[in-house]
């Protein structure tokens, strides 16, 4: 099998991290990188000693790209030029845009994955199982950031909420972030601080759960077996495993493991947090 060809479009801080994955597998071959940050880019390709192009003559070279750019335009001209595209966040910002992104990708039958990178967490599944068949769960996201708390701070921990719970059902409080999706009452509380963290806890009638994104652990007290039990995935790279997860998915022409349509529900709750949206059929 020929190795994929693989570029970056957006060599920021969150471009760079995507680069030092693709650079540390064996079976793709990394082409260049692109920006619209002329000095920026100039930096990253001397520092890492890979080639810099115009973003066009970049897609002239590869199968696929992750795009960390919300510039529609050079993200509906991957597609039509039939180059797969892993799109980071805020994957546009705008719904309606990546539904038109949707459409283009399935037009062009390439793979627009949206970056929600934290479905590729080993935590996430032990969350599912905790939760699974438990008529009443109650979840708390606790996160930090970096400046003025706004919705698209918590875009990852909303598309948890739908994958883990399904529809939503009501926004119990718009302002503090408390929602009902299936039958779970899901709190996500933000704190503007200088430390990093991203944790969630969950209580249901089984066990009472603290789960640690950053650091990839669960501590579990089991109420009816009176018991703890501490699961440790440190070792676990989720930014690597979603980039594989959409590797392979290329390779065996397969649907993406996250999906636009994923991306859609997020983005059209997002909107109706923050300008009061209609957010009909969402979920």
């Amino acid at each position: 099998m020929k190795k994929l060809k693989i570029g970056l479009i957006g060599v920021d801080e969150v471009g760079v991290t995507h680069l030092h994955k693709y650079l540390s597998m064996l079976d793709i071959e990394f082409v260049g990188i692109s920006d619209e940050d002329s000095q920026r880019l100039k930096y990253i390709s001397y520092k890492y000693n890979i080639k810099a192009y115009s973003y066009l003559d970049l897609l002239e070279k590869v199968n696929a790209v992750s795009v960390i750019s919300s510039n529609e335009n050079i993200i509906n001209d991957c597609l039509n030029k039939k180059i797969h595209v892993l799109l980071e966040k805020p994957m546009t910002g705008s719904s309606k845009l990546l539904s038109f992104l949707r459409e283009s990708a399935e037009k062009n039958n390439v793979i627009l994955q949206p970056g929600l990178v934290e479905r590729f967490n080993p935590i996430v599944d032990i969350i599912l199982q905790s939760t699974d068949f438990c008529i009443h769960n109650t979840i708390i996201f606790e996160r930090s950031v970096s400046s003025n708390i706004n919705p698209i701070h918590i875009i990852d921990e909303l598309d948890l909420c739908f994958y883990l719970f399904g529809k939503i059902n009501e926004i119990i409080d718009e302002s503090n972030y408390l929602f009902k999706f299936g039958n779970t009452d899901c709190f996500v509380q933000t704190n503007v601080t200088s430390q990093n963290y991203r944790y969630c806890t969950v209580e249901n009638d089984f066990l009472t759960g603290i789960f640690n994104f950053f650091e990839k652990t669960a501590s579990i007290q089991h109420k009816e077996r009176n018991c703890k039990s501490y699961i440790n995935f440190n070792k676990t790279d989720p930014l690597f495993n979603e980039i594989r997860s959409f590797l392979c998915a290329i390779r065996n022409d397969e649907e993406a493991v996250v999906t636009p349509k994923d991306g859609v529900k997020v983005l059209k709750l997002i909107e109706e947090l923050k300008y009061g949206y209609n957010t009909e059929k969402v979920g």
